[in-house]
């Protein structure tokens, strides 16, 4: 059984784990060539996951980074 924590959990490794992910940005905020300014906090905690279109997303959607141990599980568990 899914608990919300583990969705939560689950989701807000999207960021880390997308081939479009790009890192900190400053102090506070974190970048990504979808977000260049700062990823949307719904979207980086998990409470939007971000495979559809999002405001200000400039066309770009999660796709996984091919080199992310998560990635790399799921490729060599198929």
């Amino acid at each position: 059984m899914t608990t919300n924590n583990d969705i939560i959990f689950r989701h807000s490794q999207q960021c880390l784990s997308c081939f479009w992910f790009i890192g900190r940005l400053g102090d506070v905020s974190l970048a990504c060539f979808a977000f260049p300014n700062g990823i949307p906090m719904d979207i980086y905690e998990g409470r939007i996951l971000h495979t559809s279109p999002q405001e200000g997303d400039r066309g770009l959607r999660f796709e996984p980074a091919v080199d992310h141990p998560e990635f790399l599980e799921t490729v060599e568990e198929s």
